[in-house]
Formats: C-alpha cells, sequence, structure tokens
C-alpha cells in the first residue's frame, strides 16, 4: 500500500490518475471500441481494456472511471465474430465465442478484473458504506435477483442451465449497482459522468451503424437498406437501435446544461438517422417522443437557450424541405419500415408461447428456457425471449417475478422523485427508455443494457442520498436558528 501511495504522488501517473476521470478518458474507450468492432481485434481490445481497468482499481481514488471500461465491452465484439447463425454460415467460421481457446482468454481477462473489483472492495473497506438506510433500491434489486432464481421452480424449467442464466441475469442487475455505490466518493463533478459515457456510446453506437451500412454489400441494394444486414457481433438492427434510443436522453440533459449545447441536439440527430438505417420502428416510436420532450425541455430552459432554439427551428426548416423535395426517393429508401406498417413483425408466435407458458406455470413461471417458437435463435449462448419486457417476467418467472419487478419500479420511482433532481429525473427517464423499448424487443434481458442500468441506478441513488442529506442539513438548520430567536 505504501508502494502504491509513493507511486501515485509522481506527476504523470497524478496526470494519468486525473484523465481517467475526463469525458476524454471515456473517449478513448469508445475509440478501442470502435478498433476491435471494425477490425476484429477484439482480443487484443479486450487485453487493452482489461490492463487499463487493472490501472483504475489500483491507482485512482474510486472506482468511477471503471463504468466505461466495464459497460463498453458489450459492444466490442466484430460482425464477423457474431454468434448468428446466418453469418456463421456466410463466413464459414466459427465465431469468437465458440472458439474454446478464445472463449477460455475472454473469461480469464472477466474473471481477473472481477477479481480486482473484489480485492479493491475489501482493501479500500468499502463495506463500510453499506447501510440499509443507505441504498432504498435495495431490497428491490435482490427481490428481482431472487425471482430470477426462482424461475421455473418445481417445474422442468428449473435446471442447471436456466439457473446459471438467472444468476448471470440477477448479477447483472445486482452487482454494478451495489458495487459502484459503495465504491464510488461521490461529488457534484463526478455526476455527469454517467451521461457523458453514454453520449459517447450513442457516438459508438451511430459509427458502427454507418460502417456496417458502408461495409456490407448487401446491406444496400437497389437503392434500398436491407435492414436483416445491419448486424454488427454484440446484435441485430433492433439491438443496435434499442440500445441507441437508450442513450438519448443524456443527449438532452447534456445539452440543457452545457454552454455548447447545440453539439448534443447535432449528435441526437446523427442517432435519429443511424436508426433509420437500422429500420427499427419500435426504436424510432421511442425516439421520437424523446426527441419532442428534449426539444421543449431546451426551448423552455437550458444554458443556451437561444443557440439551441436556433438550431432546432433551422433544423426543421431545413427537414421539412429536403422531405419534401427528396419525398419518392426517402420512401424507396426505408421501403420496408414503411411498407411494416404496426405490423408485429412475428412478435404473436411469442406472445402466444408466453401466455401459454404462464398459464401452465403461474406461481414461479416456466424458466428462460421455456419459449419455443421455432425461430431461428441469435447465438447459441443465451435463451431466446418473449420480446415484452412483463411477458417475460410473466413467463419466465410467474408472478413472483412480476411482483418482484413492479416492487423494484415502485422503489426506482420513490428514490427518482423524492428530494427530486433534474439530474436523477433523467436518468429516470432513461431507464424508463430502457423500459419502453424492452416492452416490444428483449434489452432488458440482455447483458449490456443491464450493466448500464445497473451502473445507473447507482447514480441514481448516490444523488438520492446526497440530496436527502442536503434536505435534512438544510431543516436542523432552520431549526437551529427558530431555536436561537426563542
Amino acid at each position: 500500500m505504501e508502494l502504491i501511495a509513493k507511486i501515485k504522488k509522481n506527476k504523470i501517473m497524478q496526470k494519468l490518475i486525473n484523465f481517467c476521470y475526463t469525458p476524454f478518458f471515456i473517449i478513448l474507450c469508445g475509440v478501442l471500441c470502435l478498433i476491435g468492432n471494425f477490425f476484429a481485434l477484439e482480443l487484443i481490445v479486450y487485453t487493452l481494456l482489461t490492463i487499463v481497468s487493472l490501472f483504475v482499481i489500483v491507482f485512482c481514488e474510486d472506482t468511477l472511471p471503471l463504468i466505461p471500461i466495464v459497460c463498453i465491452f458489450y459492444f466490442v465484439t466484430a460482425r464477423v465474430n457474431s454468434e448468428t447463425e446466418a453469418l456463421r454460415v456466410f463466413y464459414g467460421t466459427p465465431g469468437l465465442y465458440s472458439t474454446k481457446s478464445s472463449l477460455i482468454y475472454i473469461i480469464i481477462l472477466g474473471a481477473i478484473i472481477a477479481t480486482a473489483m473484489i480485492a479493491r472492495f475489501f482493501v479500500s473497506k468499502s463495506y463500510q458504506n453499506i447501510k440499509l438506510k443507505n441504498m432504498s433500491l435495495l431490497l428491490g434489486v435482490l427481490a428481482v435477483g431472487l425471482a430470477y432464481m426462482m424461475s421455473g421452480l418445481f417445474g422442468a424449467g428449473f435446471h442447471l442451465k436456466n439457473q446459471f442464466f438467472a444468476l448471470v441475469q440477477f448479477l447483472c442487475v445486482f452487482f454494478f449497482y451495489f458495487f459502484f455505490f459503495s465504491t464510488i466518493k461521490w461529488n457534484k463533478e463526478k455526476k455527469d459522468y454517467i451521461f457523458d459515457m453514454m453520449v459517447v456510446f450513442a457516438v459508438v453506437l451511430c459509427l458502427q451503424t454507418f460502417w456496417l451500412l458502408l461495409t456490407v454489400e448487401a446491406a444496400f441494394v437497389d437503392g434500398h437498406i436491407v435492414k436483416e444486414e445491419i448486424v454488427t457481433g454484440w446484435g441485430i438492427n433492433n439491438n443496435i437501435a434499442g440500445m441507441i434510443v437508450f442513450m438519448m436522453p443524456a443527449l438532452f440533459y447534456k445539452a440543457k446544461y452545457s454552454k455548447v449545447g447545440y453539439l448534443y441536439i447535432l449528435v441526437s440527430y446523427l442517432c435519429i438517422l443511424a436508426i433509420l438505417i437500422t429500420m427499427c420502428r419500435t426504436a424510432l416510436l421511442f425516439a421520437t417522443p424523446i426527441m419532442i420532450i428534449g426539444f421543449i425541455a431546451l426551448i423552455v430552459k437550458s444554458t443556451s437557450r437561444k443557440i439551441n432554439i436556433i438550431v432546432i427551428s433551422t433544423t426543421i426548416v431545413i427537414l421539412a424541405v429536403f422531405v419534401g423535395v427528396f419525398f419518392n426517393k426517402i420512401i424507396n429508401l426505408f421501403q420496408f419500415m414503411f411498407h411494416m406498417g404496426f405490423d408485429a413483425n412475428g412478435r404473436g408466435v411469442f406472445y402466444v408461447q408466453g401466455f401459454k407458458v404462464f398459464k401452465e406455470n403461474p406461481v414461479f413461471g416456466g424458466g428462460f428456457y421455456s419459449i419455443d417458437n421455432g425461430l431461428i435463435e441469435f447465438n447459441n449462448i443465451f435463451p431466446r425471449k418473449y420480446h415484452n419486457i412483463v411477458l417475460q417476467f410473466m413467463a419466465s418467472c410467474g408472478v413472483v417475478g412480476l411482483v418482484a419487478f413492479g416492487y423494484h419500479v415502485y422503489q426506482l420511482f420513490k428514490t427518482s422523485i423524492k428530494y427530486k433532481t433534474t439530474y436523477r429525473l433523467f436518468l429516470l427517464m432513461s431507464c424508463l427508455t430502457l423500459f419502453a423499448i424492452s416492452m416490444l424487443d428483449n434489452h432488458f434481458f440482455n447483458i449490456g443494457p443491464t450493466l448500464i442500468y445497473s451502473s445507473m441506478l447507482a447514480f441514481i441513488q448516490l444523488d438520492y442520498n446526497s440530496a436527502r442529506d442536503a434536505d435534512k442539513a438544510k431543516k436542523e438548520e432552520v431549526v437551529a436558528v427558530q431555536e436561537e430567536q426563542t
């Protein structure tokens, strides 16, 4: 410990440590992600990210800079290493996670990071921060985790493979909330870090989408986009679009308080363009109200209100003219999306199956592997999903799961609204966005989105505790003044 303290006093080390707390560090993580994703250099990028994570765990004053590292792992996998069956047939080689040596190496890297995180937790005595009164979200999170672990109980769905997936889901929603809450030294300067991360992630996902359109020959045929080819290593078009929408509330929070808010508005336009390229109607459905609410918030009150109004107004006029002039070409470009209209695109099969499983297993559900819709799996690692977060809880975890999730959402609202701050309300909006897009797709039960969500819960909790303590101190001050006057 003395040696580490001595090393940290070095001027170069101090600059490196301070760099980890800046948005430029998050951008660096984003650049590494793009390198791995574009050029199939995942193992190199994973190794570099692991080394950086160890640096943060050992030398930084807290674990805040670890969040973008561990969250961005999910988005690194390249298209050529996708576990999608169609792409495996197309490339004629096994995917990254189907290759035993690669999988073992990735597991080792994950184990190193996890071990270092646990060591940091105990060495820094972060466990002293664990007090139930300061963790108003804990019981709801544990309730969801317990429901996961009991999924399929007393039925055929309760087996080792199901329990492994249930444990993974439990750790995803619980561990980051618990760990980062207890190991981050909270202050006002650090609170925007999560939003900075989401902005960078939004740009990264947009660039991945544009890269697919430019480099995958089959993605653009006869003047229109083929959405089935907008597939990267970690997800299909709907996954990409859903994650972009998930990041969008952060853009408007930054735009509201930044002197260069118009830059975040421009990024939001990139997000809409990327979503259109994915042809994901669900993402567009929820991105539209986010844009409208965001614009209204910026027009009503923001740091650069006048510039923001000019940018928004100008954009609306330009967009109207552009659509009017190139209307037919736009229709042709996105013809699939327009032709589909409000068609469920096969989701009805999921829903019928889900209600059937719930009816047969109403208390604990049929487990996560109960779905059997005859469709092709995205990968061979995790089960298919019901494409609806409520139905997923019902079919997989039964009434127990549904009640647990409801209780968690109740605690989330209560913690976000009591002693409310604009900061926490925007975080709540991001959480609700994840719930909303998960009403028609899989996102809440995918690892990457859930890890980001769990990290957000830690920030909601930390800000809530700070606001609660400030309110308490203010009331005590008022009482003290009143006592002096009497």
